[in-house]
């Protein structure tokens, strides 16, 4: 008797994507009725349930996405994932460079306001490479 991928499904306990990709993987060769309908041999799908039920590995059962997740991890762009801690030192980090910049600024901006009143002196100078 012939069965249709529906029964193979519930035969091997698997979903019918699963069944399709024992098609297409060469697990599973069914005719075709006059209808299109793929019918399958009794005897291949015992088989093959009896080797899902030992557990074997059979990779055209697995979906494409499964195959490729590490492969797909590897090419991730997507950043690693941070700790709180890791976010916290960030940001301590962020805030200790602004408040140089900050420093440096208002040394900058000194420096002009005394070129501005006594033209370019010594005193001048060293606060614009200090700025720097």
């Amino acid at each position: 008797m012939a069965l249709t991928r529906s029964q193979v499904a519930q035969r091997i306990g698997k979903s019918l994507a699963t069944v399709r990709r024992l098609e297409e993987g060469g697990e599973l060769n069914p005719a075709r009725s006059y209808a299109g309908v793929h019918l399958f041999d009794e005897r291949e799908v015992a088989d093959l349930a009896a080797r899902f039920a030992a557990r074997e590995r059979i990779p055209s059962a697995r979906s494409r996405w499964l195959q490729d997740f590490p492969a797909a991890q590897e090419k991730s762009t997507r950043p690693p994932q941070r700790s709180p801690m890791d976010d916290t030192r960030k940001l301590d980090e962020l805030q200790r460079e602004n408040d140089d910049l900050r420093h440096r600024l208002n040394l900058a901006r000194s420096a002009v306001e005394l070129w501005l009143d006594a033209g370019p002196t010594e005193e001048v100078i060293d606060a614009l490479l200090l700025a720097l």
